[in-house]
């Protein structure tokens, strides 16, 4: 049966949104994300926000209004609700570029904040999504195509394995340089594994269907 996932929307860099959550999924909304909604069917479970950015609410049932000033960012709220709610993935759109890169940064940090969890989160930029991983590994298929970068996330990320790719590797990378940046797909089955520790992954969305 395929996993149900928790869809966050938010108000970063991008104008299209093309998703089709199936039956179970949850659609949340990150404050002014509602912008992204504009001329699309999708069917949204909560609007959740301080409402900075999005000043004219909509006429909606299902809103959580939230305190201007508090700890976490109105995303880091929505993915907390979808975790109560028993998700374990969760698809973050529109989290990077925009006006604030400090927002940008932010939601990188969730994906740690889920890895911590045992949980997956995965955010969708452009082109490309970005992930995390926690001693654990991920798997890419032969079909997969593109550039990979692997960057460790904890201060070290202990006894990494990379095969399959264009440049293969064993042992401990930093969160102070960045060797794994622009490695390669090459026709191959490949993985990316962390013994001790958390990766951050960044590749073609075309791939995460070549995921396993």
């Amino acid at each position: 049966m395929e996993q149900t996932v928790c869809h966050i929307i938010c108000a970063g860099s991008g104008h299209k949104l093309a998703i089709k959550p199936k039956k179970g999924d949850l659609v949340l909304v990150a404050d002014g994300g509602y912008k992204k909604l504009i001329n699309t069917d999708i069917k949204v479970d909560f609007l959740i926000g301080d409402f900075d950015s999005l000043f004219n609410l909509p006429t909606f049932e299902n809103i959580i209004r939230l305190p201007k000033e508090k700890d976490f960012t109105d995303t880091m709220y929505c993915v907390n609700e979808g975790i109560k709610a028993g998700y374990q993935v969760f698809n973050i759109y529109f989290a990077t570029g925009g006006k604030r890169i400090d927002h940008s940064i932010a939601n990188m940090q969730i994906l740690l904040y889920l890895a911590n969890l045992g949980k997956i989160g995965y955010i969708f930029s452009g082109n490309q999504v970005v992930t995390a991983i926690k001693n654990t590994c991920l798997k890419f298929s032969e079909k997969a195509s593109g550039f990979v970068s692997i960057f460790a996330s904890s201060d070290i990320a202990k006894n990494v394995k990379i095969s399959g790719l264009k440049y293969e590797f064993q042992g401990d990378l930093k969160n102070d340089f960045a060797l794994g940046v622009s490695n390669e797909f090459c026709g191959k089955n490949s993985v990316v594994e962390v013994e001790n520790g958390i990766l951050t992954i960044v590749f073609n969305k075309k791939c995460l269907k070549y995921t396993f």
